[in-house]
């Protein structure tokens, strides 16, 4: 073998092992949006069925949920012998999505809940757009990409309606394609046994 076959060999490799590595990324996926997709339905059905005067507290699981995805995250890296290009790209949009939603939230009170929503149905979308197209994960960018229109129609309704419109976003960006990374990632786990 030449050394172009041994470079084409090894590079065909690290593709294939980023590869790998994104589909277990269907715990980020399932995790953050079973949660955010529950918070949001929760949310909803406390400020319009029940007399609570705080239904928002249901968002303070969100901090919990960060720690439980930080360790994860740092178990994930410690048993990664190679970090690749496109892991570093992804890391660094997520971190910059997740800096974008802090951002957002700190000007919920001087700009008003009903204002920040479809920027943060915006965010989501732009996030898992960009993550599958860097990825190559088709259903990931389309999914993506139907956020979009849905954070716009969200800036016309009123705060209870985007609520649910959060939930339709998350259900479509996150958790379909969160269950289909899972199942190829069972299928691939199941190849190598």
């Amino acid at each position: 073998m030449n050394d172009a076959q041994k470079q084409l060999e090894m590079i065909h490799e690290m593709m294939n092992k980023s590869q790998r590595e994104f589909q277990s990324a269907s715990f980020y996926y399932l995790f953050w949006g079973w949660l955010v997709f529950i918070s949001a339905l929760v949310h909803y059905l406390l400020l319009t069925q029940t007399n609570f005067t705080h239904p928002y507290a249901v968002w303070a699981t969100m901090p919990i949920a960060g720690i439980i995805s930080g360790i994860y995250a740092a178990k994930q890296q410690k048993s990664s012998k190679v970090k690749t290009y496109i892991d570093e790209a992804i890391g660094s949009l997520w971190l910059i999505v997740a800096f974008a939603f802090f951002g957002l939230i700190a000007m919920a009170p001087a700009l008003g809940i009903d204002k920040v929503y479809p920027f943060l149905i915006l965010l989501y979308g732009i996030g898992t757009a960009t993550t599958g197209k860097i990825t190559g994960f088709k259903l990931l960018y389309i999914s993506g990409l139907l956020t979009f229109p849905l954070a716009v129609a969200s800036a016309y309704m009123n705060f209870d309606n985007q609520l649910l419109v959060l939930a339709l976003a998350i259900f479509i960006s996150y958790i379909i394609p969160g269950h289909l990374l899972k199942k190829k990632e069972l299928q691939m786990a199941n190849s190598d046994a």
